[in-house]
């Protein structure tokens, strides 16, 4: 039985490093130890990955970026995370979530530039996510209190 290691990141070698060199190095660190290792190692110079043929490929965060909504909504309903709600809902998006059994709905109005919770018909206005995140109040209780304790449904 054996125990996996995902890595993420960046090694920093000397520029007269080859790319066979920096394998062969690295691999027989791993094998050293009796470590296996799958995966791929690409070269990064000034942020961009260089192609087999030596020519600059994509930006290394180029597919971060593509993706921003889709990890920071990961984060939220993985994590409960206010610092991805806000970025959500400021970029336009709403929520639908429940607390104990009440179903709440967060949206951001264009036109009055407000941000809403609404609980059933009842609205509660603030002039910004973090106003109704810091001063909401779902059966009497702060959202920044219970947040991690909603059900979260449907992010429109």
């Amino acid at each position: 039985m054996s125990k996996e290691f995902e890595i993420q990141g960046c090694i920093e070698v000397p520029i007269s490093l080859s790319e066979d060199e920096f394998f062969k190095e690295f691999i027989g660190f791993i094998e050293s130890k009796n470590w296996t290792f799958g995966g791929g190692i690409n070269e990064i110079i000034d942020g961009f990955y260089i192609n087999a043929d030596g020519t600059k490929g994509k930006y290394v965060l180029e597919d971060m970026f593509d993706n921003i909504h889709d990890n920071l909504t990961n984060e939220l309903f993985e994590l409960h995370s206010l610092a991805s709600l806000i970025y959500l809902i400021n970029a336009g998006r709403e929520l639908e979530f429940s607390y104990n059994d009440v179903k709440c709905f967060i949206s951001k109005s264009g036109s009055t530039k407000t941000v809403s919770l609404w609980i059933s018909e009842d609205e509660q206005a603030y002039d910004n996510i973090e106003d109704l995140i810091e001063n909401a109040m779902i059966c009497n209780q702060p959202l920044v209190h219970i947040f991690h304790a909603t059900t979260l449904e449907t992010l429109f």
